[in-house]
């Protein structure tokens, strides 16, 4: 559908756009359908030896011709052992935040590369050395949106933990709620709910579709009850007078419309 194509401009366009110019060569572009990133499941992450290979290939990024081509993955393969060995150690530490100290004049960070990719543990370690948890890369994506579009419900939860905003938006005024909801992470749909995301927020594009019209769309069905509990309204229109029950009845989601058509009533 239009809506579906318009979030997958959207994310397939800022994404690329921060892996072409701003993000490390590591952090591939996850395939996307229906207007979300689907990448790791939800809640998953990866293990110690992925979170050190997160960390080298980030220094060959970032220290490609400042150290001589026969050293560089040495030095890389060093600071990427010391942080696997020790993560929460103030060698790593200070070798994260030398790093992120690189990445910034290119527009993108370690906090939203550790994000993006999964990793709580680095996302932790970069709060912990004050990260600014609401700071945008160049694309206006900030942490919380890149990782509630993924589904990484750990990083999510120490976002929010850390002060990120639950409404923060994108430049097509896109929040994470919605990104959450167009998949189905419920857990982290909830998250958001209880730390003061709004399910009212409509975006800034064409078809104004909220989170609970996104969830409606694809048939989340535990989605669209949870948004429903926190608040959503189910009355609302898009930008062509659809509410959310039209647009699940529209793909056939019945399970959905029952369960719009039921609050609906117990209004």
């Amino acid at each position: 559908m239009k809506t579906n194509e318009s979030l997958e401009l959207d994310l397939r366009d800022r994404i690329r756009w921060s892996h072409t110019r701003a993000l490390p060569v590591l952090v591939v572009i996850s395939t996307i359908i229906g207007g979300c990133v689907i990448g790791s499941p939800p809640g998953t992450s990866a293990g110690p030896t992925q979170g050190a290979d997160l960390i080298y290939n980030v220094c060959l990024e970032m220290h490609a011709g400042s150290v001589g081509v026969q050293m560089l993955p040495v030095v890389c393969r060093v600071i990427a052992d010391d942080c696997k060995q020790n993560p929460g150690g103030d060698g790593c530490t200070a070798k994260l935040r030398a790093l992120d100290e690189k990445m910034k004049p290119r527009g993108t960070s370690m906090l939203f590369t550790a994000a993006h990719a999964g990793r709580t543990d680095i996302v932790k370690t970069m709060l912990g050395t004050g990260s600014d948890p609401n700071a945008p890369v160049a694309t206006s994506w900030t942490p919380l949106l890149i990782a509630a579009a993924e589904g990484h419900e750990s990083v999510v939860a120490a976002l929010l933990e850390a002060g990120a905003a639950p409404n923060v938006k994108n430049q097509l005024g896109r929040t994470a709620l919605m990104f959450a909801s167009s998949k189905g992470f419920t857990t982290i749909v909830k998250n958001l709910l209880a730390r003061g995301a709004d399910p009212s927020v409509a975006p800034t594009d064409e078809q104004g579709w909220t989170a609970l019209m996104v969830a409606a769309s694809t048939g989340q069905v535990e989605t669209v009850q949870a948004l429903l509990s926190g608040g959503a309204d189910v009355t609302s229109r898009d930008k062509n007078g659809d509410t959310a029950l039209a647009l699940a009845d529209a793909q056939g989601h019945a399970t959905v419309a029952r369960a719009l058509r039921e609050h609906a009533r117990g209004r």
